[in-house]
């Protein structure tokens, strides 16, 4: 049963970010996940590294249907793909502030 808590709603307000940003130029995302997951691979151990090569497999060999649903779908491997995303500098700062702020003022979420 996945926990739709206070972070489950921020990863996905996230990854929307980066699905919209893969719509608008998935090379840059590709390039710049796979650059992401490159430097997170050493740092990262078991399941953690089997995500990590997840996600880099996917993006080299540009599967972006299954890229689309770890970014947003509400399965179990999807919500730990996004623990693990590497798509750090695809989003813009400040959009990424107004996405949470959306988060916390809808309070759509139940903390334990």
């Amino acid at each position: 049963m996945i926990r739709k808590d206070r972070k489950f709603y921020v990863s996905l307000a996230v990854h929307e970010l980066v699905l919209r940003e893969l719509q608008r130029d998935p090379e840059r995302v590709r390039r710049l996940g796979m650059k992401a997951a490159a430097e997170l691979w050493p740092k990262v151990g078991g399941l953690s590294k089997q995500l990590v090569a997840e996600w880099y497999r996917s993006l080299e060999r540009r599967d972006w249907n299954r890229v689309r649903r770890y970014l947003t779908a509400e399965d179990e491997i999807s919500v730990e793909m996004r623990n693990l995303a590497p798509f750090t500098g695809v989003v813009d700062q400040d959009e990424r502030r107004k996405a949470l702020d959306q988060v916390y003022a809808e309070a759509k979420y139940v903390e334990a």
